[in-house]
């Protein structure tokens, strides 16, 4: 599956897409509750779903670090740390990021 096979109606769940040094691209889908990460062609690398860990109402922006830690705000005022790995390493409830700065 690639990012141009997703139709119209899957593409209305996107929130957020974020583009990592890697040039890989970073895909909040909102409804579905996952985040997918593509290559620059498209293809799927990796997708990351609901777990006994994660638990997302609705991702709505990503980003990540020059040390690949990858940061996952949430509708419900969550933020989530995965490692490079997308293994989960942390959330913070309550999170206000209205004040939260992306790094650069």
């Amino acid at each position: 599956a690639s990012l141009l096979d997703i139709n119209h109606e899957s593409r209305k769940k996107i929130r957020d897409i974020f583009i990592d040094e890697n040039n890989d691209i970073w895909i909040c889908n909102y409804e579905d509750k996952e985040i997918i990460k593509i290559d620059i062609k498209g293809k799927v690398i990796k997708s990351i779903k609901n777990s006994n860990e994660l638990n997302f109402n609705g991702p709505i922006a990503i980003d990540t670090d020059k040390t690949g830690t990858i940061y996952v705000l949430d509708i419900n005022k969550s933020m989530y740390l995965l490692n490079k790995d997308c293994k989960f390493l942390l959330k913070k409830s309550s999170f206000d990021f209205s004040y939260f700065l992306f790094s650069p």
